[in-house]
This record gives C-alpha cells, sequence and structure tokens, in this order.
C-alpha cells in the first residue's frame, strides 16, 4: 500500500530543508507532483470510459469538463461512427470556417474533433441533437486542507518518491537554492527529471512470453532459432 499523505507530506517539507515556505506551499507542490505522475503513468482509476454528452443544434462545440487531462475516443452513439482527431489540429480547422457564421458547414454528424481549452470543437457543426460517447483521462483530485492525510494516492506504491522528488522540484523552481555565487536555476528541474526516471512500468508478462515465441520454435524437441 502506498504511503498516508502525511508521510509524504513530511517527506516533501524535510526535502526541501524544512522552510516555512516550503509548509505554506505544500498543497500547491504535492499536487503538482501527484498530477506529474499520474499524468506520466497509466492510471486506470483515472480514466472516464463511457462519458455521454449531447450537442446543440448549430453550434460547433460542446462544453469539457476542465478536469479533463486527455482525450481517448469520441463515437458518434446515434450512428455507431468514431469521431477521428482534426488532422491539422485547431489551426488545420480554420481552413474550413464559414466567413458568414464562424463555423464549419452544417450536416447531420460531426466527423472530426479537437481540444482547445475546455471546448471539445466539432466538424462538420451539427444540425441536430448528437450523443457523444467519450472515454477520457482526468486529473487526479488537488490536495488542500480538506484532503484526509490517512489517505493514500491512488498509484502504486513504487512511485511514492517518484511524487515527494518531484513535488521538492516543483517547489525548487519556484524557489531555486544558491549556488557558487548565485541562483541554481537547474536544480528543480533537475529533480523532476530524475522522479520522471522512477516511473517505470513493469514489464506485462505477456511481453516475455511473446519475446520467448518470436526467439524460438519447438518442433518435436528441437528448438530453432529465428
Amino acid at each position: 500500500m502506498s504511503l498516508p499523505w502525511s508521510d509524504i507530506f513530511d517527506l516533501y517539507i524535510s526535502g526541501c530543508g524544512g522552510t516555512n515556505a516550503a509548509v505554506g506551499e505544500k498543497y500547491v507542490h504535492v499536487t503538482e507532483g501527484y498530477r506529474g505522475v499520474c499524468g506520466t503513468l497509466d492510471v486506470p482509476e483515472l480514466y472516464i470510459p463511457k462519458a455521454t454528452e449531447g450537442t446543440v443544434a448549430g453550434q460547433d462545440y460542446i462544453d469539457m469538463d476542465p478536469d479533463v487531462y486527455s482525450m481517448h475516443t469520441v463515437v458518434n452513439e446515434d450512428t455507431g461512427y468514431k469521431l477521428q482527431p482534426e488532422p491539422g489540429g485547431f489551426r488545420g480547422r480554420s481552413r474550413y470556417i464559414q466567413a458568414s457564421t464562424g463555423m464549419p458547414p452544417e450536416s447531420d454528424n460531426p466527423n472530426y474533433y479537437v481540444r482547445k481549452g475546455n471546448k471539445l470543437h466539432l466538424r462538420d457543426t451539427p444540425n441536430r441533437v448528437v450523443t457523444l460517447l467519450m472515454s477520457f483521462k482526468i486529473h487526479p483530485p488537488s490536495l488542500t486542507r480538506s484532503t484526509t492525510i490517512t489517505e493514500h494516492p491512488i498509484t502504486p506504491p513504487q512511485y511514492d518518491m517518484a511524487i515527494v522528488r518531484w513535488a521538492i522540484g516543483n517547489y525548487f523552481l519556484v524557489h531555486p537554492p544558491f549556488a557558487d555565487g548565485g541562483l541554481d536555476v537547474n536544480h528543480g528541474q533537475g529533480l523532476i527529471n530524475s522522479a520522471r526516471e522512477m516511473l517505470v512500468t513493469p514489464r506485462d508478462p505477456v511481453a516475455d512470453e511473446t519475446m520467448d515465441n518470436n526467439n524460438f520454435t519447438r518442433q518435436l524437441g528441437y528448438d530453432f532459432g529465428i
């Protein structure tokens, strides 16, 4: 089981030298460390697999929850067809904007999407209500004064120290230490980079089995290297 938040806060404060700033800003920096680790790892608990949202007829976007970190799939539930990410991104989408409406042409069903800010922009502009079935990844919840310090991160325990180190690095990005007569502005980023190096995902056993099958073929008791 992962360390409780109380221990992670204590380790962070100790790593920052126990300064008043480290104590006062602990929720900010530990949250950034937690978000950094969760954003790098594949954390199943942060996936929302079947969220539905209806479009508005004559409107080329739908509002998105600001906690959404990344989009995975968008499916037109009415037709069963999957929408594709806009090939040229938001800038490429602008070539389809009509001068008269400021939106792409209207049609029964949108075929492309691109997220910008808290909106999911669609192309074409739906001329009717279309139900979209979406899967996406959300940010982990922010740590605040109301956080129960006996609770644990949702990440596996082997990544506790990565959260701590990332949080300390974030602190030193804001408060760079003095070194050789000047500010060491690279110290914080170095700690964050080292935290990333700690995020080694365990190899799936199936991967080892597949590799073995690719390397050898067994036939009648003989091994043939491939």
